[in-house]
């Protein structure tokens, strides 16, 4: 599930499939299957309908982007910070 989270959170900040899927070097199908079965395990929808590319957040897909995403880059910091110690 750490995986798709970031899957999640990369797709956000990337605005969509096609350039998360660029960014990460993998297929758009690869993300739109990971995050289904990320909404599957967590019960809850995360994306609303897409059209034109666009990407639109339900309000369950922004608080859960909002309370991981500074979780992910906190816990990136310290693996960081533990690397030069």
């Amino acid at each position: 599930m750490f995986d798709d989270i970031y899957l999640f959170i990369n797709l956000v900040e990337s605005g969509g499939f096609h350039k998360a899927a660029k960014n990460l070097g993998i297929h758009q199908s690869t993300i739109s299957r990971r995050i289904e079965l990320l909404e599957a395990k967590l019960k809850i929808k995360l994306i609303k309908t897409i059209a034109y590319g666009r990407l639109e957040l339900t309000e369950e897909g922004i608080n859960l982007f909002n309370s991981t995403r500074a979780k992910f880059e906190e816990l990136c910091l310290d693996l960081f910070k533990s690397c030069l110690d």
